[in-house]
């Protein structure tokens, strides 16, 4: 009976799937056929959170745990969807080793992720975008860190007022995650840094900080 419900939660993935990669393909057939740039844009941004969830359901139809996943491979997915999203950047990712982490989790830093690197499509120009992952020294905390190579964050850039889509959807997530969110301007470009518990699931709400470069992790 145990192996019968496994076979069931396999194909049940396995479908969810099939059918995100369905709904992704036709966004994409509306966005190839649209004259409009700015809705070409927010369907390519929608295609790249739909495929950040149908990434996940296809790890775990192939794989025999499926509480756990390892945040470092799937994060490499993603990007590499995103890469073919957005082929006037090059986005590279550096993750330091494997990252288990739960599965609802990952979905949830997947997401981030995906909206922190199409913010940098989007504002960073052509060029590359630089993705890092790295986990601390006691397995507490993950990394997360998203720098472009574009004009940088405009005078007065507050992550609590930014008012798009994308920053309002990084936000309900940071808030769900406990993140502690920091962005700010490099030497050449925007970096925005996210320090992710790994006892998330728990953690009682994010902070944020604005562009300058002081933490707000302790």
């Amino acid at each position: 009976a145990l192996e019968h419900q496994k076979v069931l939660l396999n194909e049940i993935n396995h479908r969810v799937k099939n059918s995100l990669q369905l709904v992704a393909s036709l966004f994409r057939l509306q966005a190839a056929g649209s004259d409009d740039p700015k809705l070409t844009q927010s369907l390519q941004a929608a295609i790249g959170r739909i495929a950040a969830i149908a990434r996940i359901h296809e790890r775990l139809y192939r794989s025999p745990e499926v509480a756990v996943v390892d945040l470092a491979e799937y994060l490499g997915d993603i990007c590499a969807d995103l890469a073919a999203l957005a082929p006037q950047c090059e986005i590279a990712y550096l993750p330091e080793g494997a990252t288990p982490m739960t599965t609802d989790g990952a979905v949830r830093v997947a997401l981030l992720t995906t909206e922190l690197v199409t913010n940098a499509v989007k504002h960073g120009g052509p060029g590359r975008i630089l993705v890092k992952l790295r986990t601390s020294e006691e397995a507490s905390s993950i990394t997360l860190t998203v720098h472009d190579e574009g004009p940088g964050l405009p005078a007065g850039f507050s992550l609590e007022s930014a008012e798009t889509l994308g920053m309002k959807i990084i936000g309900t997530l940071a808030e769900q995650m406990g993140v502690c969110l920091t962005a700010r301007n490099a030497q050449r470009g925007a970096e925005f840094v996210a320090r992710i518990p790994m006892a998330h699931d728990s953690a009682p709400s994010a902070r944020r900080s604005d562009q300058s470069a002081r933490t707000c992790c302790g």
